[in-house]
């Protein structure tokens, strides 16, 4: 594996990096064409409520552009979905800090303290667990994975996130 990307004979040193990802090509057969635009409209309308805390909306606005970038370099759809779990994970976390005052030992024990005292959106432990279940696969990789746009569970992402910070009514 090289440590310097390969510009070949691109004086501007962007042509071999800015053009779509060759992997499409098949992808494209099942699912039609992908340009930046429909990658785009795919994220732009996932918005944060605005009481998330400004460092998960940071780590998810990451999660979203990595998406849009993975035009770019296939492979990025990956490193987008696990942005997006760390994003969960962070805002899990700042929930949890919110209601105790002594740390969480780790996300499972903070998420099951969080249901246990009925601060996690009812019908929704389950996801919160897979999402735990899948930041912790994309976080200790045994083997390498490539996955699809639709793999990337962005627009759920976003609504766990916003329902950790609903107002009561």
């Amino acid at each position: 594996m090289e440590n310097r990307i390969n510009l070949g004979d691109d004086p501007e040193g962007f042509y071999k990096i800015l053009k779509k990802d060759s992997a499409f090509k098949s992808f494209e057969k099942i699912v039609g064409p992908i340009s930046l635009e429909s990658l785009n409209n795919e994220v732009e309308g996932i918005i944060l409520r605005e009481e998330v805390p400004d460092q998960v909306k940071e780590v998810f606005d990451i999660s979203k552009k990595l998406f849009v970038l993975s035009y770019f370099k296939y492979r990025l759809f990956t490193v987008a979905a696990h942005y997006g779990f760390l994003a969960m994970e962070a805002a899990l976390t700042l929930k949890y800090q919110a209601e105790y005052v002594e740390c969480g030992r780790n996300l499972y024990s903070m998420i099951q303290k969080l249901i246990q005292e009925g601060l996690l959106p009812a019908g929704k432990h389950e996801l919160y667990d897979a999402g735990r279940c899948f930041r912790n696969e994309l976080s200790h990789l045994s083997k390498r994975k490539v996955l699809t746009p639709g793999m990337v569970p962005l627009k759920h992402i976003g609504e766990l996130i916003n329902d950790l910070f609903t107002p009561a009514s």
